[in-house]
C-alpha cells in the first residue's frame, strides 16, 4: 500500500514538471516579507495603535520615523502623538504635535488640528489656563474645529469654576456642528449645577472663628467641632485666668496656659479656613467627576 502511494506521488510530480507549472511571480510567501521595511513597520505600528497597545505603538512609530524622517511624520504623526498621550507620555505628545505644525503651514487644516490637540493635551495636564490659550489661537474656518474650540473652552471654564464664561462658550454661534443633539444642553446643565455647588468662603470661615472660636465650623456644617473648639479654648482660658488671679503677671501657670490658649485660638482660625478649602476641593472633585470630556478615539 505504501509503495503504491509513493508511485502516485512521483507520477503527480512528473505531471507538473511536464507541463511547466511554476509559482506565480507575484505570489507572496511569508518568508519573503521584509519585516524591517518602513511600510511593514508602519503597518504593524498602526495595528498596535488600533488594538490599544499604545506603549508598543510608540516604539514602532519611532522605528518607522528613524528610517523615513520628517516625511514619515506626515504619515504617522497624529497616531504617534495620540499613542504617547494615551500611554501617559503627555510631554512627548506635545512635542510631536508641535513638530507636526512645523512641517505644515497655517494654510493646512493639519496645522489647526494639531493646535486643537495641543489644547486638549494641556487640559489633560490639568493646565486649564494654557489649554484656553491654545484653543483661543484657533482661527480656522473649519466648522468642526470652531465647534470643537468653543466646547473645549467651555469645558476648561467649568473646571475653573467660571460659570458665566462657560455659559457664553456653550451658547456661541460658532457651534454649528454638534456631536449629538443633547451635547450643548448637557454642558449647559453642568453650568447651572456648578452655580449651585455648596462651596464655602474660606475667608468668611476664618473670620467667623476669629470673632467667636469655633463659629467657622458651624458655617462649614460641623457643629461637633464647634463645641469641641469652644470647650477647649474656654477651659484653657479659665486655667490661665486662674493662674494670673493667684500670682498675677508672675504666674508661670498663667503664662503657660495663655500661650497654649493662643495656639489653640490661632489654630481654630486656620483650621476653619483650611476646612473650607478642603470642603470646596471635595465638592469640586465630585463635580468634575461628572463631566464627560469629548476626547477623540482617533
Amino acid at each position: 500500500m505504501l509503495e503504491s502511494q509513493k508511485y502516485i506521488l512521483l507520477l503527480f510530480l512528473f505531471f507538473l514538471a511536464s507541463f511547466g507549472v511554476k509559482p506565480q511571480q507575484n505570489q507572496i510567501f511569508i518568508g519573503d516579507i521584509d519585516y524591517e521595511s518602513p511600510d511593514y513597520i508602519l503597518m504593524f505600528a498602526d495595528h498596535l495603535h488600533q488594538t490599544g497597545d499604545y506603549k508598543r505603538a510608540t516604539i514602532e512609530y519611532q522605528r518607522y520615523l528613524s528610517t523615513t524622517g520628517p516625511i514619515g511624520l506626515k504619515n504617522c504623526g497624529f497616531k504617534l502623538a495620540d499613542s504617547y498621550r494615551k500611554s501617559g507620555g503627555l510631554e512627548n505628545s506635545l512635542v510631536i504635535y508641535k513638530n507636526l505644525q512645523q512641517i505644515n503651514t497655517r494654510a493646512s487644516e493639519y496645522w489647526w488640528i494639531a493646535q486643537s490637540e495641543i489644547g486638549q493635551t494641556y487640559f489633560l495636564f490639568g493646565d486649564y489656563t494654557r489649554s484656553i490659550s491654545a484653543f483661543n489661537k484657533i482661527t480656522s474656518t473649519s466648522s468642526k474645529l470652531r465647534t470643537e474650540k468653543e466646547i473645549w473652552l467651555g469645558i476648561n471654564r467649568l473646571f475653573l469654576g467660571q460659570w458665566d464664561l462657560a455659559h457664553t462658550h456653550f451658547s456661541s454661534t460658532d457651534i454649528t456642528l454638534k456631536p449629538s443633539d443633547n451635547t450643548i444642553s448637557y454642558y449647559q446643565s453642568l453650568v447651572q449645577e456648578g452655580r449651585r455647588l455648596p462651596v464655602k468662603n474660606p475667608f468668611l470661615a476664618g473670620t467667623l472663628s476669629f470673632f467667636f472660636p469655633g463659629l467657622g465650623r458651624i458655617y462649614l456644617g460641623r457643629p461637633g467641632d464647634f463645641f469641641n473648639t469652644l470647650t477647649t479654648i474656654t477651659a484653657v482660658g479659665l486655667l490661665s485666668y486662674n493662674g494670673f488671679q493667684h500670682q498675677q503677671e508672675r504666674s508661670i501657670k498663667g503664662w503657660s496656659f495663655a500661650l497654649i490658649g493662643s495656639v489653640f485660638y490661632l489654630s481654630n482660625i486656620y483650621g476653619s479656613w483650611l476646612g473650607a478649602k478642603i470642603h470646596n476641593r471635595q465638592i469640586n472633585e465630585n463635580f468634575w467627576g461628572k463631566i464627560v470630556v469629548p476626547l477623540p478615539d482617533n
